[in-house]
């Protein structure tokens, strides 16, 4: 693509900030409420600002910059009024969906090992 010195053809993505085979990602801002169900994790990248993750009977203060990875299963989640983030899950037909599963178990795995 890149020697051919030709911008790449624009895309929606679906309606979503950026999605492929295995992932879609989107742009939310405050008072965001989601679902992690049986198909797929939800990873949370807090972009801007600060307030809080609900989810389930758990609550916690999130901030720019901040990380968060709610396996699936785990329900209904809500972002406060100002928090903005981007949102990964997974995309695709069930075996792609198990196969992504498993590379991001072992990249888990992985980061707990280097702590």
């Amino acid at each position: 693509e890149a020697t051919r010195l030709k911008p790449p053809e624009p895309t929606t993505f679906n309606g979503h900030l950026a999605q492929c085979t295995y992932f879609t990602v989107d742009a939310v801002c405050g008072g965001y409420c989601g679902f992690a169900g049986e198909m797929s994790f939800v990873s949370l990248l807090i972009t801007d600002d600060q307030g809080t993750l609900l989810c389930g009977d758990e609550s916690l203060t999130v901030k720019t910059g901040e990380s968060y990875f709610l396996p699936a299963n785990s329900s209904r989640y809500t972002l406060s009024d100002t928090v903005k983030a981007l949102v990964t899950t997974l995309s695709g037909d069930y075996q792609d969906i198990l196969s992504a599963g498993f590379i991001v178990f072992i990249i888990l795995k992985n980061l707990q090992e280097c702590r």
